[in-house]
């Protein structure tokens, strides 16, 4: 069963495939390189409006997809986190972190299977997700577990651990 990983980024600069992709091909996460489809070298690659990017690392049967948000989707988005967090009661308490969702220019949803990842891939999923919350001025949005800021350290937790 996939899971979603949201990034809403208060930037309006544009994030070309081809920028994710080169990030994640200098940071060595994998023994042999992953397969990116559009190849970064393709024309499209470089192009500032994109819907899908497919990220395929070494022994992880399914590609890691990233997917870039039109304007409805990115509104309803931030009205869904928003509502999340009203409904969580934690309106007062994080208000500027609302404010900060609601600025929200761009949305990059990152779709991965989890029971396919390899601790490689999971490194390269965190990586990513930071560089793309950095770079944007964004936060990432793990639903019913968290958001976090771009270190990955949590800005607000939406659920508690449970100890057995």
């Amino acid at each position: 069963m996939s899971q979603y990983l949201r990034i809403l980024c208060r930037t309006e600069r544009p994030l070309p495939r081809a920028e994710i992709g080169n990030f994640i091909h200098e940071g060595w996460f994998f023994n042999a390189p992953p397969r990116f489809e559009p190849t970064l070298d393709a024309p499209e690659a470089a192009h500032l409006e994109w819907a899908r990017f497919e990220v395929h690392p070494p022994g992880v049967g399914r590609p890691i997809v990233l997917h870039y948000a039109t304007q409805d989707v990115l509104a309803h988005s931030i009205e869904e986190l928003i509502q999340t967090l009203l409904d969580a009661g934690l309106e007062t308490s994080h208000a500027a972190l609302l404010q900060r969702i609601r600025a929200s220019r761009q949305l990059i949803t990152i779709e991965v299977e989890p029971l396919r990842m390899t601790d490689d891939a999971w490194e390269m999923l965190d990586a990513t997700e930071a560089f793309v919350a950095r770079s944007r001025d964004g936060v990432v949005f793990v639903s019913g577990e968290a958001v976090y800021d771009a270190a990955l350290q949590p800005l607000c937790v939406l659920r508690r651990p449970t100890f057995g």
